[in-house]
């Protein structure tokens, strides 16, 4: 009787339901004694029933490795190529990978996967805010950051902290930035992914008008260099951090705080690091976002010959490149040149009307 109490109390049931006692309740037909060895063996087959139903829901290796050779080839290719074409390919690789989960239930493939989809609907977001479309960039980078947190993956989840700020100080809220970059720092691991959210965190301060903010956050992004990280640095590209962007989001940072001098300076060490890449793998959009901010901190010391020439490569620019935060940066610089009653500056603005006519968000279909 031991034993059967043992086994009522590990079955959470009773005698009758574990066929050691017979119900002989009106309308209960007497069922057929269960043996211990019958009831073992019975248990150990459902055990091995939802195994193999584990087993035939999983995906094979080819498809995991296929879907992480995409990502990093998208994240480096976004540096160099149009982001409308790209788009219509990372949405096709989120759609696969959204399959894909569906039809796998196990752990560590469900973990790739969700690191894939956030990898992803990241990439999306900056290609919905170069697109024009600083909604949608926000609620990709939300995803992105829900995916980092299910997984634990604090990387990807500051990464998407970073985007929401730069979101958020283009629409002309860097308090809300600020936050954010606060927000990403809590989780942020040591290295690139901190630097990245200081140097943002110096750009929302100088459009507060904190000029100990700025420079503060300049400083400390330059002593946050560290250890390597798997999505800033392994995988890199759109996710990459360098010491060329994090110069040119300093120089960006003085250019707001009206610091002349210090922006002209760090905008051409920018300029000088950029075009020390091979012309076919430049960031073309960083790049040419450096040249306007260096025309725009020459206007700031009264040069407008040094501003038109700065601006020379940029209007080179195929339109498919024009994206949405560069258009932005020329248009500021033609408001500045309102206020400099001369022909060159007209003739300066002339350009950029017309640099302004034929954009990446131009370019977009009806339906898009």
């Amino acid at each position: 009787m031991d034993y059967l109490d043992l086994l009522c109390r590990l079955f959470r049931t009773g005698p009758v339901e574990l066929g050691f006692a017979t119900d002989y309740s009106p309308g209960v037909k007497t069922p057929v004694p269960t043996t211990e060895r019958e009831l073992i063996m019975s248990a150990a087959g459902e055990s091995s029933d939802h195994v193999a139903e584990i087993e035939a829901a999983s995906i094979g290796p080819n498809a995991l490795d296929q879907l992480n050779d995409d990502v990093i080839r998208l994240a480096r290719a976004y540096v160099h190529a149009a982001p409308l074409p790209l788009f219509g390919e990372l949405t096709r690789i989120r759609n696969r990978t959204y399959r894909l989960l569906d039809r796998t239930r196990n752990p560590r493939q469900q973990r790739d996967l969700y690191l894939a989809a956030g990898q992803i609907c990241g990439l999306l977001g900056s290609a919905s805010f170069d697109l024009g479309y600083p909604y949608a960039a926000a609620e990709q980078a939300r995803a992105a950051r829900v995916y980092g947190e299910v997984i634990g993956h604090n990387e990807l989840s500051a990464w998407a902290d970073g985007l929401l700020a730069c979101v958020e100080f283009w629409a002309g809220r860097p308090a809300q930035a600020l936050r954010l970059v606060e927000r990403g720092l809590e989780i942020a691991p040591p290295g690139t992914t901190r630097v990245r959210l200081f140097s943002i965190g110096s750009r929302a301060s100088a459009l507060l008008g904190d000029i100990d903010g700025t420079r503060d956050a300049i400083l400390a992004a330059q002593d946050a260099r560290g250890p390597r990280g798997e999505l800033h640095d392994e995988v890199g590209g759109e996710f990459g951090f360098d010491e060329a962007r994090q110069v040119f989001c300093a120089g960006s940072a003085y250019l707001s705080a009206g610091m002349a001098p210090e922006a002209e300076t760090e905008c051409e060490r920018a300029l000088t690091l950029y075009r020390a890449v091979p012309a076919d793998q430049r960031w073309y959009a960083a790049e040419a976002s450096a040249s306007v901010d260096l025309a725009a901190a020459r206007l700031l010391s009264g040069e407008i010959d040094g501003a038109a020439d700065a601006l020379s490569s940029v209007f080179a620019l195929q339109p498919d490149r024009r994206v949405e935060g560069l258009v932005k940066r020329v248009g500021q610089v033609r408001v500045s040149l309102t206020s400099i009653p001369s022909r060159e500056a007209g003739v300066l603005m002339d350009k950029i009307e017309d640099f302004t006519t034929e954009t990446a968000t131009r370019a977009l279909p009806a339906s898009f």
